[in-house]
């Protein structure tokens, strides 16, 4: 029997890897059954009746190390989906006929957010990912543990969440900031010299000694932030002035 409950798993690894797969296989049946399917489990041994039952069919699964879970709709054969346990957990789904690719989409979807959970690499622990800020892609990855300092002459993080990020004294250079979320964060010291920060959020940003030489501030909002003895144009170091009440 698949070891399927929690509390009896003494390998952590195993244990989370497990979890894993039961996410996952869980997500299919409620989404399956939202949408009207009934279904059947075949686990190599007993094949178990159609039913809607939620219950019924969460009881049937992961009794061995692999399912046939078959699909239907209106009494009619929908297609079928492989399921093998033990391997790395997010790839729990192993093969499927091609007519349930539409249904299986956002199982697919969650089983990639999952990847590598199980078993992350010791190489990945201390990288720093700088993600798109609306759809949560990976623009830009550090090795460092630290964006301290860091050297990002060149890097295109349009539309990037850096908000509250540390990158006093970082090298910007030439970066590609544009429409990129950068409140509150500390740029002291940095070099941003022709740096696009076209439609830039900036409020609240401490940009106290940053080079921001022939930079591109066309619509970035610098609202509260402190750009004292900040570098704005070539030979022109602006000190910032509090509004006049």
């Amino acid at each position: 029997m698949y070891p399927t409950n929690l509390i009896d798993i003494t390998d952590p690894g195993v244990r989370k890897r497990v979890a894993i797969e039961r996410l996952i296989v869980l997500a299919l049946i409620d989404h399956a059954l939202a949408e009207g399917y009934e279904l059947s489990v075949h686990d190599g041994e007993e094949r178990h009746p159609w039913t809607t039952d939620r219950a019924e069919v969460v009881a049937a699964i992961m009794e061995t190390d692999e399912d046939h879970l078959r699909f239907r709709k209106n009494k009619k054969n929908a297609g079928w989906v492989r399921l093998v346990y033990g391997n790395d957990g997010w790839d729990v789904i192993a093969d499927n006929t091609l007519n349930l690719e539409g249904l299986l989409a956002p199982i697919e979807k969650l089983a990639l957010s999952l990847e590598g959970a199980a078993n992350p690499k010791p190489d990945e622990r201390n990288l720093i990912l700088i993600k798109h800020r609306y759809s949560g892609a990976v623009l830009y990855v550090s090795e460092a543990d630290t964006l301290i300092g860091a050297d990002l002459r060149w890097a295109n993080l349009h539309r990037a969440n850096l908000s509250g990020a540390d990158l006093s004294k970082a090298d910007l250079r030439e970066a590609n900031l544009s429409w990129t979320d950068l409140s509150n964060a500390d740029l002291s010291g940095a070099n941003l010299s022709e740096v696009n920060l076209r439609d830039a959020n900036l409020t609240g940003a401490d940009l106290t000694g940053t080079d921001l030489s022939n930079a591109d501030l066309s619509g970035a909002d610098l609202t509260e932030a402190d750009l004292t003895g900040a570098l704005v144009w070539p030979d022109w170091v602006l000190t910032r002035k509090e509004p006049t009440p």
